[in-house]
């Protein structure tokens, strides 16, 4: 499986365990994410988040959760921790380049979870800091069972980044 597979699938698989009052992936504290997308449907949200570093797979993932709502960023690391833009593509692709980046997000309506992942755009790292990382958020998303599309922006300020979990680490093959 390519590096992009894997991940996505570790996205999903932290958001799908997002429920409120789940005070494993939602931090009491740290910075913030905030996005909005629009087309066939349009949300906004915003919530605390919580960066995971894996160094050995040089992976960093930002996570958010609220309610029903749970967005997820991955950054495909070139070699270490910094400013950067990070090309997204679609998972389909297969793609093994790096830097790269994955964006996924997931809610509950009146009749089932939606799931989008993203296709194309851009994340970009702004800032890395000893208080945590910044940066803005520009993709196009595809929901997983049609071929309906929406666009995401927004950006996350000052997450505070902690390593990742040993039983996450790698999982991931690139």
């Amino acid at each position: 499986m390519t590096v992009k597979a894997n991940i996505l699938g570790l996205c999903f698989l932290a958001l799908a365990g997002c429920r409120p009052g789940d005070t494993a992936t939602q931090p009491t504290s740290g910075g913030r994410l905030e996005v909005q997308w629009a087309g066939v449907s349009s949300r906004r949200f915003a919530g605390s988040a919580q960066a995971y570093l894996c160094r050995r797979d040089t992976l960093l993932e930002v996570l958010a959760a609220r309610a029903d709502t749970g967005v997820g960023l991955v950054f495909v690391l070139e070699d270490s921790l910094r400013p950067g833009q990070y090309p997204v593509t679609s998972s389909a692709v297969g793609a093994t380049w790096r830097p790269a980046g994955l964006a996924a997000i997931r809610w509950v309506n009146d009749t089932a979870v939606q799931g989008l992942e993203a296709n194309q755009g851009q994340l970009i790292l702004t800032e890395v800091t000893s208080a945590g990382v910044s940066g803005t958020v520009d993709v196009r998303l595809k929901h997983l069972d049609t071929p309906d599309t929406v666009r995401m922006t927004g950006r996350f300020d000052a997450v505070a980044v902690q390593p990742a979990p040993d039983s996450v680490c790698g999982r991931i093959k690139s």
